[in-house]
Parts: C-alpha cells; sequence; structure tokens
C-alpha cells in the first residue's frame, strides 16, 4: 500500500511498518497531507529511502516530504501531495479571453505531468480571464477556478478533478449535539447579514431580507449596485446570495453517521444554540491507519474552514499584488491584449487616451479599426469571403469603398485619380465632367437627341488632320457664315440671272 521513491527517482521500495499516529487530511480548499512516524526493521526496505523530498505513495496519490524528523529508532514525516509541486512550475506565455473551464485548464496543465476531469455540467461555460499565464501552475490553477467559481480535489494517478462543488447532496440532515463527540472550532457572526438592498438599470431598485432575520434581527449589508441588471427577480436572486445570512460555523466529528460522508459533501444541520437551520458541508476529512486500510476517524463539517496565520498573510499578499498591478497599470502608456476563443481571435493595442487599434479575427470574417479618441476620426476594413469595405469617418463625414464580386462602389465628396487612369467598359451616370485640360479621344462621341455643344459665351474651334464630315438631314446655320478664308470644291457654278434694262426714250 505504501512505496517510497528516492529523492533521484532511481529506486522505489515498499515502506512498512508505519507508526498509529499516520494521518492523511484532505479538505475542500485543495489541502491533501498525510504525516506519520515509521520504523526500521529487515522487512522495511523503503525505510533507508524515506527522507526529506522523496515521494511516499499511498493509494496511487504521491506525496513529497517536506518535514522530517530522523532519530536512531524512527523517522517522522510530512509530506504534501506532489501536485502543489507544480508551483515551482512556470507556465510561460499568455492565454488572454474568453474561453471554457476545458481550455483554459488544458493551456495551464499542458506538458505537466497532471490531466483532469471536469464535471459535464461547467466544462463548456465560458469567462474571460485577462493575461492567463507568465505565473507558476498552482496561482494559476487557482485564479481559474475564482474565475469559474469551481472547486478542484487530487485524486489518484495524478488526476484532478474540477466541479462547482466537490461531494454529493443526499439531502442528509444531521442535528447539533446528536452525538457528544462533536466539538465546535468556529462560531462566528461577524459577517452575518439579514437585510441587503440592490440597484439595476433604468432605475430597478429591489431588496431582499432572509428568513433568518426573525432569529437576528435587521442586519443590513453595503447595497449593490450593478447596471448589467435589468430583471427584478434576476437582480434579487443575486443580491440573496451574495449576504452571509448564517453564522460561519466548522465543527469537528468523529460519529459514524458524518465519518462515512464524502468530502465537501452537503448536510442540513440543525444548530440549536442559535436557532438556525442551515446547509453545511463536510469541509475536512482525517483518515487514520487501522489494520492497513485507511479509515475516516473525524471531519470537520459547517461553512467555513479554520484560516491560518498563514492563509491570511497569502491573501494580503495577493491583495498586495492585485494593487501593485492596478497601480502598474494606470502608470503605462500603452497597452495591449489578446483574446481567443473558439469563435474569434482579438488583438488590440491602445495608447492610453490617444488611439485604438483592434483586429478581429473569425472564420467568415476579418476586421481591423483604427480610432483616434483627441480627433474622433476612424477608419476600418472588412474582409468577408465575397465582399471587401474600407470606411473612414470624421466628425460624420464619410468616405467608403465597396468591392463586391463585378461591381466595385466608391462613396466621397470628392475623388482625385493622379496619373494615367484606364477605363475598359462603359461609363454611366447622371452628373457632370469637368475638364480643365484636354480630353483625347479613341475614336467617336455619341450625343443623345437635342444635345447641345456650348462654349458658355466663348468661342469653338474644330480642326482635324485630314478630313472633317458633317453628315445630317438637314444643317441649319444662324447668324453669319463666313467662308471667305475656305477653297469651296463641289458646288455647282453660280447662277447667272440677267435681268433687262427697259429702254426710255432719249
Amino acid at each position: 500500500m505504501f512505496y517510497v521513491t528516492s529523492l533521484d527517482g532511481s529506486q522505489v521500495e515498499p515502506l512498512t511498518n508505519i507508526g498509529s499516529d499516520f494521518k492523511m487530511e484532505q479538505s475542500v480548499d485543495g489541502t491533501f497531507i498525510v504525516s506519520f512516524s515509521c520504523f526500521p526493521s529487515t522487512n522495511n526496505p523503503g525505510y533507508d529511502l524515506l527522507r526529506s523530498e522523496s515521494v511516499v505513495t499511498i493509494k496511487g496519490n504521491d506525496f513529497k516530504v517536506k518535514q522530517y524528523n530522523d532519530t536512531a529508532n524512527s523517522k517522522t514525516v510530512t509530506a504534501i501531495s506532489t501536485f502543489y509541486e507544480l508551483g515551482k512550475t512556470q507556465r510561460d506565455g499568455i492565454f488572454s479571453g474568453n474561453h471554457t473551464l476545458n481550455n483554459h485548464l488544458a493551456f495551464v496543465l499542458n506538458g505537466t505531468g497532471w490531466t483532469y476531469t471536469v464535471d459535464s455540467d461547467i466544462s463548456n461555460v465560458t469567462n474571460y480571464i485577462n493575461k492567463l499565464g507568465d505565473d507558476n501552475v498552482i496561482a494559476l490553477i487557482e485564479k481559474i477556478c475564482k474565475t469559474h467559481l469551481v472547486e478542484y480535489e487530487i485524486s489518484p494517478n495524478k488526476t484532478v478533478h474540477f466541479a462547482k462543488q466537490i461531494g454529493g447532496d443526499y439531502d442528509y440532515q444531521y442535528r447539533y449535539k446528536h452525538n457528544v463527540s462533536d466539538v465546535v472550532l468556529i462560531e462566528d457572526t461577524t459577517n452575518l447579514h439579514t437585510f441587503i438592498r440592490g440597484y439595476g438599470a433604468d432605475d430597478l431598485a429591489v431588496s431582499y431580507s432572509s428568513p433568518n432575520l426573525s432569529t437576528f434581527g435587521k442586519l443590513e449589508a453595503d447595497p449593490i449596485r450593478d447596471d448589467r441588471f435589468t430583471n427584478a427577480a434576476a437582480l434579487t436572486n443575486y443580491i440573496a446570495n451574495s449576504i452571509v445570512d448564517v453564522p460561519e460555523l466548522a465543527i469537528e466529528s468523529r460519529i459514524p453517521e458524518l465519518t462515512s460522508r464524502e468530502t465537501g459533501e452537503r448536510i442540513w444541520l440543525i444548530y440549536e444554540p442559535l436557532n438556525v437551520e442551515m446547509q453545511t458541508r463536510i469541509l475536512k476529512q482525517t483518515k487514520g491507519l487501522r489494520n492497513g486500510e485507511l479509515i475516516t476517524e473525524s471531519v470537520v463539517f459547517g461553512n467555513s474552514l479554520l484560516r491560518s496565520s498563514i492563509d491570511l498573510l497569502v491573501d494580503q499578499q495577493e491583495q498586495i499584488n492585485d494593487t501593485n498591478e492596478n497601480l502598474f497599470e494606470t502608470q503605462k502608456e500603452y497597452t495591449s491584449k489578446f483574446e481567443q476563443t473558439d469563435e474569434r481571435i482579438t488583438l488590440e493595442v491602445e495608447q492610453l487616451d490617444q488611439s485604438i487599434a483592434t483586429l478581429d479575427i473569425k472564420a467568415d470574417n476579418i476586421n481591423l479599426r483604427v480610432t483616434n479618441l483627441a480627433t474622433e476620426t476612424n477608419a476600418s476594413i472588412n474582409l468577408l469571403s465575397d465582399e471587401i469595405s474600407l470606411k473612414i469617418d470624421k466628425g460624420g463625414a464619410i468616405t467608403d469603398i465597396n468591392l463586391t464580386p463585378g461591381v466595385a462602389t466608391i462613396n466621397a465628396d470628392k475623388i482625385n485619380l493622379n496619373g494615367a487612369v484606364m477605363i475598359n467598359g462603359t461609363i454611366t451616370g447622371s452628373t457632370s465632367i469637368n475638364v480643365t485640360t484636354d480630353i483625347n479621344l479613341g475614336r467617336m462621341i455619341r450625343f443623345n437627341d437635342f444635345t447641345t455643344i456650348s462654349s458658355d459665351g466663348g468661342s469653338i474651334q474644330l480642326e482635324a488632320f485630314n478630313y472633317m464630315y458633317y453628315v445630317a438631314l438637314h444643317h441649319f446655320f444662324f447668324g453669319t457664315v463666313d467662308f471667305s478664308a475656305a477653297n469651296l470644291i463641289g458646288l455647282p457654278p453660280p447662277t447667272i440671272i440677267y435681268i433687262p434694262v427697259e429702254e426710255t426714250g432719249g
């Protein structure tokens, strides 16, 4: 049942002669440790291998020795699950964005040698984590659990199981002091509240009164304001779950009815000293060794585990780190982020209070946007499989180009074409064309009926290198027609009309 692996991993031997002080503790907060004494004998080949940093395997669970005491007649050790050795393994890189619990865990545990299982009801629920990575694996696991509101339990064969809550809910009910072995470890009403108000969007206001208000009186919590809520029922449920309306309790018991329950299991507790009925949990199990078998000797149940000074110090340091990170963020001139989900990838770079550039990539769409906050100008490029759109907007002055199969559309107050412009096809439309220099035509100009060529009061000169032909059913000339400088050919000879002179007498 017990094996010990040497510090260098080269030897594995059975470990026997374990003392009666053996204790294995596992709790819903992830704690998993063993402590025991071991004695030398001729049938205890693992005794010499047992020392600091050696690994003890018990029922498929590996524990690394962290505290070690060696005397002439025995060795006493305390060892923690090797899962926590991942606190010394760094996960390089950043994995930001809105992802499923499965995706977050796969990123963090990849290559560690540990596998994981996830309850089906939470495995594909997505949550946003900014800048997941560049930290040790245990810290990142804790960050994932806080974001997804889940717990984990260390299982045999280097497996970690994640659930909304570890343990089952079998509607078991227990009345305090049903057995004299119960010992109250915590009874704390410091954070107890029985009334709270909530405020949402559009002047939505609700309140919640706990059923325990009649027992403890009206103890009002700070109100919650959250504009995400527009539904009264949803907001009421949210604020009701945000307060602690029962005492914080931790009770240790050795009665068989409770030691047979599993870690994390929910238990209804009738706690007569404070006249409340509340749902608690098996928070911690302590196992002993009897005839070579692990037996649960005691449990701690309630709704709050004892917190050591080390726990409080860790929390305080996390708060300091978060504060320093926030201060650092506010001091930076530039920020950037990378978000990835199953549906999209987003990259963004921002110069604070100046400009933002964003690239969104989806399976059927790529969008690039640049926004200048100071000038209120933004430009975008949107790429689809059958369409490309380019747009720039400054204070409502919009220019856009749209390309679809066979059609290119340009909308702008002014379009400037500089250089040689080649056009193959037909130009149609109802607009004016103003040209200040020459127009060179390849062959023919066609006019609609009643078309006028006008010089707006100036002169029109028609020139041809060889011939100029005028073809029409009728020609009409108005004004003076001057052919004095022309050589006319092909005209019939002029008709001479003689007018007789009347003779008169003389």
